[in-house]
């Protein structure tokens, strides 16, 4: 093709633009076409499913508020002790004017008989009706917990209605009688059906447990069940399910079905929109996508043709430009030109390959210093990386003892010092005599030794290895120095530890032993007394007679001695590697045991365990930690005063937890030792 022939660069531009724009809006707008319908009906799903739960938590939530101020009405009523018409009448009007959303509270006796009637003013209305019939009283009797009614229709309000009873229960836990309050649905019923999404013609209806409608926003009769929700679907529908199916108005609708449970029956709730109303959003949103994708489309077609305008100019200066770099100055070559190309392209060729040569051997020569630069980057990278990461302080020094520079490490020991002292090591003013160091490092001697220093968020006080090195001229004189700077307080507190752990392992081997010895001579001695005591039983001497009171109170100290020597086994006893389970009051009650004779010295022991239960723990570990705890609770109360004060144990369970509490009215600890409370081995006690 002759260049004359060429095509444009700027046709070529347009093309290429235009396509690049056009198309990837073309594939958006047909896959955003394609999902639409199922966007939208999930979107319809998740208000449906929102629906349904929002309604069963509002039924639920009025169910639950009801019973338990109807649960404290029976308390009140358990704790009067003689029920008489007018107290009783009273307790009920006070009682129904604090609860929001009741009706009637009626109270009745053991036999069902019911004794006062509220709203009622007088004592005796409406008394006398027997309850018995009433399938909920029924099962109240046989659980003795409260319970809820079907939904009932009032006689003369025609409101739905349940009724909510509770027992009353003596303190020796017989049935004394119960307390019934009927709560009107019309409330629930407003809120319910006013969180309904009108936008989509959300429609809402609520079953009770006998399939009766409760709820129909959609304006049906509230006592005609619906003809396309048989019991059947009622029964195996829950609320992660979703249904297309013919409502009773013969509409195909989207359903979403949720259930609430109130005390052994179950409501029904479903929540839907016609699909007819489905189809509309999803025509106009398929609708709204298509005049977007044309638009965008023909915008598109406007931005290539300007774009490929202004391409053109630029070509047309840079053709220029070329003319004069083509005389020696840079240039880039091109590849060779196919028929094609656009015929700029030829043009542009012509001048380009004239200064490639020079570009070639002005790179090379560039490559050969940039390959020398990260060669010598390389050899440094592990240095530097060492110099920032390392753990040990590290300064280099003059002859002054001012730091010339220093890792990061160095730097923090540093943060702290004064503004004046920020750049002078701090070695020389932590050893006592800072001339023997340079002494030695003149004599190109290595300096060592141990330095101690108070902590900078902390206070502790920290021990550190302190190395330093001389750095000697070429002549052999002292130029400076580097310091070294190790923490080694971790690892001698660790060289401690490991030293009172072997402590304490003989301290409990001996404890075992001493209770094995113990436990021996103690069996004799029991088997003795109690061969005199039987002894001198059968030589007549009758019951409280002193010496038979004596050798009494010999076997009791002997029990209790055998309780101290197995409490002393079990903590010597070592834990076994498979996870056990402890019953908690019984571990508590052990450790009481062993520390009681020690607090009843010091104060009173105020014991509360409420029912703690099992915990999944080692009872020796259990013991172990009580124990001490004892101890120190003891130890902090001072001598003298028993009567003024006392420790408390309490002991209860929540949830899947057991919260042990050990209290005592001693000298209590400061600020700064509760913030080492958990450090090994840190005590308060004197030696």
């Amino acid at each position: 093709m002759e260049p004359g022939h060429r095509a444009s660069l700027r046709t070529l531009t347009f093309i290429v633009l235009a396509s690049c724009f056009s198309i990837p809006i073309l594939v958006l707008g047909l896959s955003r076409a394609r999902t639409t319908s199922e966007e939208i009906r999930e979107r319809i799903d998740g208000g449906n499913l929102l629906m349904t739960r929002r309604a069963v938590a509002d039924i639920e939530s009025l169910v639950t508020t009801r019973k338990e101020s109807v649960q404290v009405i029976a308390q009140t009523l358990a704790e009067v002790e003689t029920w008489d018409p007018s107290t009783l009448q009273s307790i009920a009007l006070q009682s129904r004017a604090t609860i929001s959303g009741v009706e009637y509270l009626l109270i009745a006796d053991a036999s069902g008989t019911s004794l006062v009637f509220a709203p009622s003013k007088r004592a005796g209305d409406l008394a006398g009706v027997d309850y018995n019939d009433r399938v909920y009283i029924q099962r109240l009797r046989r659980t003795r917990r409260p319970v809820v009614s079907e939904v009932i229709v009032g006689k003369s309000s025609g409101v739905p209605q349940i009724a909510i009873a509770a027992p009353i229960l003596s303190r020796s836990g017989a049935l004394r009688g119960f307390v019934t309050a009927t709560v009107p649905l019309t409330g629930l019923l407003q809120q319910v059906s006013t969180n309904t999404d009108e936008s989509v013609q959300q429609r809402l209806v609520v079953l009770d447990s006998l399939h009766r409608v409760l709820i129909d926003t959609g304006q049906r009769e509230p006592s005609s069940p619906l003809n396309e929700m048989p019991g059947r679907v009622f029964e195996l529908m829950d609320a992660t399910t979703v249904l297309t199916t013919t409502d009773d108005r013969n509409e195909s609708v989207r359903a979403r079905f949720g259930q609430a449970s109130l005390e052994g029956q179950t409501w029904g709730v479903w929540s839907l929109v016609p699909e007819a109303l489905i189809q509309q959003r999803v025509d106009a949103e398929l609708r709204s996508i298509y005049t977007f994708t044309g638009t965008a489309i023909g915008f598109s077609f406007l931005l290539s043709l300007l774009l490929s305008g202004a391409l053109a100019r630029r070509l047309a200066s840079f053709q220029a430009f070329a003319g004069e770099v083509g005389r020696g100055n840079l240039v880039v070559r091109l590849p060779p030109v196919s028929s094609l190309a656009p015929r700029e392209f030829a043009l542009l060729q012509t001048i380009s390959n004239s200064t490639l040569d020079l570009l070639e051997a002005s790179q090379a020569r560039q490559n050969v210093l940039l390959q020398t630069l990260e060669a010598k980057t390389e050899e440094m990278r592990p240095l530097a990386a060492a110099w920032q990461h390392v753990g040990d302080a590290i300064e280099f020094l003059d002859l002054d003892g001012v730091v010339q520079f220093s890792n990061p490490a160095a730097l923090a020991l540093r943060a702290h010092a004064p503004e004046a002292a920020a750049r002078e090591s701090s070695l020389f003013r932590e050893v006592e005599d800072a001339s023997q160091v340079w002494a030695s490092l003149r004599r190109g001697e290595i300096w060592r030794g141990n330095l101690q220093r108070a902590a900078s968020s902390s206070h502790d006080i920290r021990e550190d290895d302190v190395t330093v090195f001389p750095i000697l001229d070429d002549g052999g004189e002292l130029s400076g120095a580097i310091v070294i700077r190790r923490d080694v307080t971790h690892m001698r507190r660790e060289e401690q530890r490991a030293n009172r752990n072997e402590r304490l392992a003989a301290l409990g081997t001996m404890a075992a032993t001493v209770a094995h010895e113990i436990n021996n001579p103690l069996t004799y001695v029991q088997a003795n007394v109690e061969d005199v005591r039987g002894q001198l039983e059968l030589a007549g001497l009758a019951p409280g007679d002193d010496s038979l009171d004596a050798l009494d109170d010999a076997l009791e100290g002997v029990d209790r001695v055998a309780s101290i020597v197995r409490r002393m086994l079990t903590l010597a006893r070592p834990p076994k590697a498979s996870k056990a389970i402890c019953d908690v009051e019984r571990a508590i009650t052990s450790a009481i045991e062993v520390s009681q004779n020690a607090i009843t010295h010091r104060g009173e022991l105020i014991t509360e365990l409420r029912d703690p239960g099992w915990a999944s723990i080692r009872d020796s570990s259990l013991f172990q930690v009580m124990v001490n705890l004892l101890n120190n609770a003891v130890q902090a109360l001072p001598t003298g005063a028993p009567e003024g004060h006392h420790v408390r144990v309490h002991a209860q369970r929540e949830g899947e937890r057991v919260i042990i509490t050990v209290q005592d009215t001693g000298v209590g600890m400061e600020s700064a030792q509760l913030e080492r409370i958990f450090d090994p081995f840190y005590t308060t006690k004197k030696i």
